[in-house]
């Protein structure tokens, strides 16, 4: 079971993981620190917050990536947008569908991959 301590250094570290100023923040000793970090239900629970934490930025991201989309088309296609500036824009775009082609693709493959363990 994790202590309150623990707990208290698990929020403490999410923020900011810098060893030496969350002993200054929290006023406890390095050597306290790392035997949480070492400590296995601490571990697992600094592993569990960080994938919500990444998985409450990755649905946000996605619910908000046509809106963003739709943005750099709009700098893209405003007549006063510097040329360094559409460029940037174009780049952004091509990266992130890249980026997207990439995930749909790796994510069919794994699909595959699983539907021939099962079997």
């Amino acid at each position: 079971m994790i202590s309150s301590n623990q707990e208290k250094f698990i929020e403490a570290y999410l923020v900011d993981s810098n060893i030496s100023r969350i002993s200054k923040k929290m006023k406890i000793s390095r050597p306290t620190i790392y035997s949480y970090l070492n400590n296995e239900e601490v571990k697992s629970e600094l592993l569990r917050r960080k994938k919500e934490i990444i998985e409450e930025t990755n649905s946000f991201l996605r619910n908000n990536l046509l809106k963003a989309s739709e943005e750099l088309v709009n700098i893209i296609t405003e007549f006063t947008t510097s040329d360094s500036t559409r460029l940037q824009a174009i780049n952004t775009l091509f990266n992130i569908n890249q980026k997207l082609t990439e995930t749909i693709d790796i994510e069919e493959r794994i699909e595959k991959i699983e539907a021939k363990i099962k079997e």
